[in-house]
């Protein structure tokens, strides 16, 4: 018999929207955390859902034969595995594309990334996992906040953490500034300039999420 769920601890963050979140200016937005609740309409990601790197220097790896190779470091024994994922969320205001930290991640892979990739060997960096593909289109709480490194003109936001629980989309909350018809068939393997309806949605995200 298995034992109960510990209860999640709540989200922080002060209640808002993502139309509110847009009209802010960077210094409103600093060093604050605004709880959100949307729905998942896309999974980005660029190359990649995820990073091989070192352990020691976080650079990323290659595979020499069996082993991993690390161009500073030489022989890697075991690799680190970094996400590379950003989601597009809307809500009845407005859309915005944000980063996922690893917390936010792990909890839409539904498990750590390095146990997933040992018992998934032939797990394809370039196809996202049904695991995610998912939770398109699925309602989540979440913790927003403004990443340090946006300026006033270009303003870069993250999910720092998530309300792990499946709910499909209200129909109070739709994904497109007009009211349709949800559609949740789309392609796994995705990329930024995927998105048909961007004039609600930042400017897709270069930067790098190691260590977030």
């Amino acid at each position: 018999m298995s034992s109960p769920l510990r209860p999640m601890p709540p989200l922080a963050g002060t209640p808002s929207t993502l139309g509110d979140m847009r009209k802010k200016t960077r210094s409103e937005l600093l060093d604050k955390t605004f709880l959100v609740r949307a729905s998942i309409k896309d999974i980005l990601f660029q190359n990649s859902w995820y990073q091989t790197t070192c352990t020691i220097c976080k650079d990323p790896i290659f595979r020499r034969g069996e082993n991993w190779f690390c161009s500073a470091h030489g022989h890697i024994d075991k690799p680190n595995y970094i996400y590379k994922l950003s989601v597009i969320i809307t809500d009845a205001t407005n859309s915005i594309q944000a980063a996922m930290s690893e917390t936010s991640c792990r909890k839409l892979l539904g498990s750590n990334l390095d146990k997933f990739i040992s018992e998934n060997p032939m797990t394809n960096p370039n196809v996202l996992p049904v695991n995610i593909t998912n939770e398109r289109g699925n309602t989540k709480t979440m913790s927003i906040q403004m990443i340090r490194a946006s300026t006033s003109e270009n303003i870069w936001f993250i999910i720092i953490d998530h309300d792990p629980q499946t709910r499909m989309s209200d129909t109070s909350i739709p994904t497109t500034p007009a009211p349709t018809k949800t559609t949740r068939v789309r392609q796994n393997n995705t990329s930024p300039g995927s998105s048909t309806d961007n004039q609600n949605v930042a400017r897709p995200l270069t930067y790098d999420l190691a260590g977030i």
